[in-house]
């Protein structure tokens, strides 16, 4: 039986194709999502991230959520009504533990990394040290796995190599 090989490297093609574009997309979008919401945002709330919320400019900080909504996560949106609404000290916490996350994400995804520990310990960014401790093993975690993986695929490739 022969198998045609430019059918094959059609195929291929394709399927490089459909992912360069759809990550394209994706990237767009994430960019967009990071510098007209996240960014400012993060950037707005950070002297007060965990802090009293009685502190806390609301009236700018829904104003600017309101003007990029449609860019927003369906999970940022729900604590952004919580926090409208009920206006707690417990709902403005959620806003902010999501609103580092997203922001940690995004970054990570666009390339511009993250907050050092140190970063976030001497502006005092963290609820709790028991959940500053979760978030510094979770990074920590994430870096020695990552750092495995790819001495996994060198020493496969080197082995492949030889």
């Amino acid at each position: 039986m022969q198998i045609d090989l430019s059918i094959i490297l059609n195929g291929i093609s394709l399927l490089v194709t459909l992912h360069i574009f759809r990550n394209t997309l994706r990237r767009d979008l994430f960019r967009a999502r990071f510098e007209q919401l996240i960014f400012p945002l993060f950037d707005m709330l950070e002297p007060y991230l965990y802090k009293d919320v009685s502190t806390v400019p609301l009236d700018k900080m829904f104003s600017l959520f309101k003007s990029q909504k449609s860019l927003s996560s369906a999970w940022l949106i729900e604590k952004m009504y919580y926090l409208e609404t009920e206006n707690t000290q417990d709902s403005y916490d959620a806003v902010c533990r999501l609103l580092v996350v997203e922001y940690s994400k995004l970054s990570l995804s666009l390339g511009y990394g993250l907050h050092w520990p140190s970063y976030c310990i001497n502006r005092k960014q963290y609820k709790t040290n028991l959940l500053f401790a979760l978030y510094v093993f979770f990074w920590t975690s994430a870096l020695i796995a990552s750092l495995a993986l790819f001495g996994f695929a060198v020493y496969n490739i080197s082995l492949i190599l030889k």
